[in-house]
């Protein structure tokens, strides 16, 4: 993903994982404070582990406190100006898609703090995967397959 700004804390030292699953790649962030700001140039999943507070602001340099449930799945899609900083942090799953959900309806929205059974379950198995000394980049791609099916769904209501 090309990011158009960028700036974080020490982001070698957040990056605990990177994977790739088809064309999609994968990073498991630790638990660690964090300020970000960047314009991707495709769908971004995430997936918070923790409870986290912090600021952001999505599209517009209108900055708002954010207080993010544990296990909480968001999206963000290409083009979306986003800024986001917490003094803690929580461990963070995030997905960068292929360019195939860009071309589903509804994707120019984005959402954040939602809670899915389903996406649950499917982050946990893949935050296992690659914290694991026997990644199944099959198994990989499927759990993201998953979360991009909860994704979608949301996203269409």
């Amino acid at each position: 993903m090309k990011e158009a700004r960028h700036r974080s804390c020490d982001p070698s030292a957040r990056l605990r994982h990177a994977a790739v699953a088809g064309v999609c790649s994968i990073e498991l962030l630790p638990p660690a404070p964090y300020e970000a700001a960047y314009v991707p140039d495709a769908p971004v999943i995430g997936f918070g582990f923790e409870a986290q507070t912090g600021v952001h602001a999505f599209a517009s340099s209108r900055r708002s406190p954010f207080h993010a449930k544990p296990n909480h799945l968001s999206f963000v899609p290409p083009g979306c100006d986003v800024y986001s900083r917490s003094a803690r942090g929580g461990e963070y799953l995030r997905i960068v898609l292929d360019g195939d959900i860009a071309s589903r309806p509804h994707t120019e929205r984005r959402f954040s703090n939602v809670i899915d059974a389903t996406a649950i379950a499917a982050a946990e198995k893949l935050r296992r995967l690659m914290i694991g000394d026997d990644n199944d980049p099959l198994e990989s791609e499927h759990l993201v397959g998953v979360l991009t099916e909860r994704a979608t769904a949301i996203l269409a209501g």
